[in-house]
């Protein structure tokens, strides 16, 4: 027996090791003479395991050269992760397996890395193979390895003459790892004939991002003068490499060429925040497309910097409509931001078509209540003979308070019905009095569709008291939304609204549509609470279950972020949800309990009548009476 505190470790260590070891030559003997099952898990288990499964690598370089591709895999992602140990065989099976067994053997060196570094002449070998998956991943091996940059640098530049295109991206991503180190080889095959290594050549510089700056004026040369695959690449990798490619991309802005002109913006563009100053200053450019595509540059970059939105809201006057309707986009895009350009959008609405008014408009409305000068503005456009434009300036209107009630007023009056809808809906959502609105509210009851007079309904409960002759009659109507609307409407003006409580009783009992009748109760509740006790001594003798039932949901159906929640305070909400506890439907009795655990530690008083349900005939309400009492109790 271990006494010493030396040999207690040494035989604590020895005990976890033995099992191991024991471990790992029993995942050896299955992966020899295992199933094809036992075999892959094996190798799954082993690469679990890592540098302690270096006993299996004999036996895993065995099996990289299996049929199943499944084990091959995991096989080479158990050696990778043993590392060292597994080189020196791994690279006997590159020197001379099938090319599959090559494919395994050198992305195995790969997964194992700067263990391998030994192995670089081998894996360079190998990017000539004749298999393409080879030499794919002979050029990611090599990145992995790590071996330096005069030995991997050229060979791996050689592989963008490759005819395969995912050799030749493999090479690219692989010089990327190499940093600086490669980017002089980088830049003098951005010269070479063959058009896919300069385009590779470029990926790689882009690659290495803001550490290849030195390549920027070879790379703007290959932007400027490059044929249709490496220019574009060219532009990438500009934008990569940042701030110091902005100079060489203003000189592309000047090209004689159309698309290198727009793709030199929209590399400015792909910068950000650096090419702003650039961009803003293209906005003037004498080339429209240059104009425009700064616009385009600019909008999604969201900055509402003065500089950017005087810029934008200058360019509106440009004489070319698509750069004036891409400066208006990008302003849209900026919503609130935008507000500096207020006085020049509101200029433009006087001597712009119909179409741009339009777009000027929907700028505004993101505005939110700006500037004093829009009132006035959207207005005036009222009288706009494009009924689109009509309805956008009401929609404006309806963002710019309570000052703006007037003229909404004036627009339901409007020829068209749509122009009209859309006032009401603003009149809607303008805080504060809207009384002086009903008169020219209540025709709208009798026209559009359902959905549009539902606007006009909701409008009315925010006029208050006067709309009450107006609203209890709708209570009837045909349409389950308008009678829905209508509820809601006298819920909003509340206690005033006493009068309709009677026929929101009859409604909470009577109408086929379950919602309605649950809209119903609530109303009640936030009308006149105390005729709550009216209601459901009329609910509890109803000899429908299913009345019963939703009007106790009423009661609890509210759904917050931690489950249900009541509708109700829980003074009045507890007293009824008890009464349903004692329903004589199961279901009923669901919904009393359901309600009461929603309420948590408020409904402290119910536990008796819970605590009753825990031998309630019904499994579900046991069950639900004690996940009740578990949330009644905090617990």
């Amino acid at each position: 027996m271990c006494k010493h505190p030396f040999l207690l470790t040494l035989c604590g260590l020895l005990f976890l090791v033995a099992p191991a070891h024991g471990q790992v030559q029993d995942l050896i003997q299955k992966l020899q003479t295992g199933s094809d099952a036992q075999k892959l898990a094996a190798a799954v288990a082993l690469s679990e395991i890592g540098p302690n499964a270096e006993p299996a690598v004999p036996a895993l370089v065995a099996a990289l050269q299996a049929k199943s591709e499944d084990l091959r895999l995991n096989a080479a992602i158990a050696l990778g992760k043993i590392g060292a140990p597994a080189v020196g065989p791994v690279a006997k099976v590159l020197a001379g397996g099938s090319a599959s067994d090559r494919y395994y053997a050198i992305w195995t060196l790969g997964w194992i890395g700067p263990p391998a570094k030994a192995t670089a002449p081998q894996v360079i070998q190998a990017l000539t193979d004749q298999d393409a998956g080879v030499r794919r991943k002979a050029a990611y091996a090599l990145g992995r390895i790590a071996p330096d940059a005069k030995t991997a640098v050229g060979p791996l530049i050689k592989v963008f003459a490759d005819a395969d295109k995912d050799v030749r991206q493999s090479a690219s991503e692989a010089l990327a790892k190499f940093g600086t180190a490669a980017v002089p080889a980088l830049v003098e095959a951005l010269k070479d004939d063959v058009s896919t290594v300069r385009t590779e050549a470029a990926r790689a510089l882009g690659a290495i991002g803001s550490d290849a700056k030195v390549a920027v004026p070879h790379l703007k040369s290959l932007f400027l003068e490059g044929d249709a695959k490496a220019s574009p690449e060219a532009a990438e990798a500009l934008a990569k490499i940042g701030k110091a490619s902005i100079p060489a991309l203003t000189e592309g802005m000047k090209h004689e060429k159309a698309d290198v002109r727009a793709r030199a913006v929209q590399t400015l563009g792909k910068i950000g925040a650096d090419a702003v100053p650039t961009l803003v200053d293209a906005l003037a450019d004498k080339q429209v497309d240059v104009r425009q595509a700064a616009a385009a540059a600019l909008a999604p970059l969201r900055i509402s910097d003065k500089m950017v939105v005087l810029a934008l809201a200058h360019a509106m006057h440009d004489s070319d409509q698509r750069v004036r309707l891409q400066c208006l986009q990008a302003l849209r895009i900026l919503g609130t931001g935008a507000k500096l350009a207020a006085p020049k959008l509101v200029a433009a609405l006087k001597d712009s078509d119909g179409q741009n008014r339009l777009q000027i408009l929907f700028v505004l409305q993101g505005l939110g209540e700006a500037e004093n000068e829009i009132l006035p503005a959207a207005a005036g456009l009222l009288k706009d003979e494009n009924v689109q434009v009509r309805q956008a300036a009401v929609n404006l209107l309806g963002a710019q308070g309570n000052k703006a009630l007037p003229h909404l007023i004036t627009a339901l009056k409007d020829t068209d019905l749509n122009v009209r809808f859309s006032a009401a809906g603003a009149i809607q959502r303008i805080p504060g009095d809207i009384k002086d609105a009903l008169p020219d509210l209540l025709p709208l009851l009798k026209e559009g569709t359902s959905f549009q007079r539902r606007t006009v309904v909701i409008a009315l409960g925010r006029v208050g008291e006067p709309a009450l002759p107006h609203l209890t009659p709708l209570l009837k109507d045909s349409v389950v939304t308008l009678r829905v609307s209508a509820v809601l409407a006298l819920q909003t003006i509340g206690p005033p609204a006493k009068k309709s409580v009677p026929a929101l009783i009859d409604m909470a009992l009577t109408d086929e549509g379950p919602g309605v009748r649950q809209s119903a109760v609530r109303a009640v509740a936030v009308i006149d609470p105390d005729r709550l006790a009216d209601l459901f001594a009329r609910v509890k003798k109803h000899d429908n279950d299913y009345i019963r039932q939703t009007s106790y949901q009423a009661v609890y159906s509210r759904f917050g972020k931690k489950g249900a929640v009541t509708s109700l305070p829980p003074k009045l909400a507890v007293p009824l949800l008890i009464d349903a506890t004692k329903d004589r439907a199961a279901n009923v009795r669901l919904v009393g309990v359901q309600g009461l655990g929603g309420l948590g530690a408020a409904a402290k008083d119910a536990v008796p009548a819970v605590t009753a349900l825990l031998k309630d005939d019904d499994a579900r309400v046991r069950t639900q009476a004690q996940v009740a009492l578990s949330q009644i109790n905090g617990k």
